[in-house]
Formats: C-alpha cells, sequence, structure tokens
C-alpha cells in the first residue's frame, strides 16, 4: 500500500478504493462467523398395546446429540475439538403422534435425555417413559383407561412396518393384543402385548426373513418362555405360540 507525507513529515496509509471496498465484507464475515446448529433428528416408529388400547406410535426426537446406532454403554471415540454448537449430554426436544385404533390421534411432546438414554412423553391424558438400548426404546405408558407398553425402533435407513393384532390362549383363559413393528430389511422386530383378562403388559422382542416370524414374549423385560412362530404379508399376520401357559394363536394386519 502506498504512502503520502503528512504536515508532520510523517507517513501514513492511503485508504484506497479497493481497501474501502474489502472492509465493509471483513465486518459482514466477523458478525456471521458463529456456526448454525445442524437441524436433524431421529425418527422412531413403533406400537402400543394395553388391555383396552391398541394402535401405533411414531415421534421425532431433535437428534444433534442422538446416536441411535450406539447401545447405552459402548465405548466411543474420544472428541477434543467440539463445535460452537455443541450441547452437553442431557434434554433434547421430542414430538410425536398417537395413533389409537379407532380413536383420534394425540399429539405428544417431551424430552430424550442424552446422558440416560430416556424417554419421556405426553399428551391428550396419555404418558409415556422409556429407555434407548438395543437399537429401540422399549417402556410402558399409562392412558385415561388404563396402562400398557410400547416400543419403538429407529427409522433410519428403514421403514418400520407396525401391525396390530390379537392373541388367543387355546385354553379360552386369556385373549388380548399382539402388536410388533418390523424392520424387514434388518430382519427385526419388537413390540407390545397386553392381556385384556388380567391387565397384564409385556413387550415383544424377536428376528423375521422371508415373511416368517419367530417372537419371544418378554414379562419384565425378560423371556417368559412363550415362543411365537407365524408369518407377516403386506396385509396379514398369523402364527402360534407354545408357552409355559399352554398353546394359542395371534392374528391381525397393518396398525389402522
Amino acid at each position: 500500500m502506498t504512502a503520502f507525507p503528512t504536515a508532520a513529515g510523517r507517513s501514513r496509509p492511503r485508504l484506497t478504493r479497493l481497501s474501502l471496498g474489502i472492509l465493509p465484507m471483513l465486518l459482514l464475515a466477523a458478525c456471521s462467523s458463529s456456526p448454525t446448529a445442524p437441524s436433524n433428528s431421529t425418527s422412531f416408529d413403533g406400537v402400543i398395546a394395553s388391555g383396552t388400547l391398541t394402535g401405533s406410535l411414531s415421534f421425532s426426537v431433535a437428534s444433534s446429540t442422538l446416536d441411535v446406532g450406539r447401545a447405552p454403554g459402548t465405548a466411543t471415540t474420544p472428541v477434543f475439538i467440539r463445535p460452537a454448537f455443541y450441547v452437553a449430554p442431557g434434554d433434547v426436544t421430542v414430538t410425536g403422534t398417537l395413533k389409537v385404533s379407532g380413536g383420534p390421534n394425540v399429539q405428544l411432546t417431551g424430552t430424550y435425555n442424552t446422558t440416560s438414554h430416556a424417554l419421556s412423553l405426553a399428551g391428550g391424558g396419555y404418558t409415556f417413559t422409556g429407555t434407548y438400548a438395543n437399537g429401540r426404546i422399549d417402556g410402558t405408558f399409562t392412558s385415561p383407561t388404563g396402562s400398557g407398553s410400547f416400543s419403538a425402533q429407529p427409522t433410519t435407513n428403514a421403514t418400520i412396518s407396525s401391525y396390530c393384532g390379537t392373541y388367543n390362549l387355546g385354553s379360552g383363559t386369556d385373549h388380548g393384543h399382539f402388536n410388533i413393528a418390523v424392520n424387514a430389511a434388518a430382519g427385526t422386530l419388537s413390540g407390545a402385548w397386553a392381556s385384556d383378562v388380567n391387565g397384564d403388559t409385556g413387550g415383544l422382542s424377536g428376528t423375521t426373513s422371508n415373511g416368517s416370524i419367530t417372537v419371544n414374549v418378554l414379562k419384565d423385560g425378560a423371556s417368559n418362555g412363550t415362543v411365537v412362530s407365524g408369518t407377516i404379508t403386506a396385509t396379514t399376520l398369523t402364527g402360534t405360540f407354545n408357552g409355559p401357559d399352554g398353546a394359542g394363536s395371534v392374528s391381525g394386519g397393518p396398525c389402522s
């Protein structure tokens, strides 16, 4: 940059047209240098079941700190430099919709804690409490008419198909809801069951391949010894089961 003499014999920089043109650009860049937090979210689809209700559930977790590919407790690579939008482990927002068969849709809001992996949702007299583990969120819910169980799987790179059905013990001593969420691409499924007779509820966990399903019936998170074998198509769910309480059948179709 050239200079010119001053009255005191010193020289000072001359502001050229080029430098004057750059100055506003530099000021603008300085004012807009803060990065913007990503708007990504992680979606889940699943099913619910109680002695009086059946249906499906979908919700979205603000996922700037949620890693659905990692179960709680597994090792991760340390991050030494964090972006300005980094959010420390804590609560992130969750929004969702409950679709009760034969009833209106219910809007839900709540939080997911990225440290404890705990989910909390509420709306329309319903409350949901669950935990992310083994690639899905399982938990329980309360409603204006009772309580039940739910299970949801992430839809990342997958389509989750929800089936709502019923089970009947061959002896006629028990019957209720039997609902599953199927990830055909991964060959996995999860779900919830509930007795219409005594109000008991629990989970379902299993595998699927070429339209066949194998499902373990869970009580308090552990297998109760009952195994369901069946088939699914785009429109039907059918199968039989055997366990400590006897043998029976399941049937249903896509949740409506």
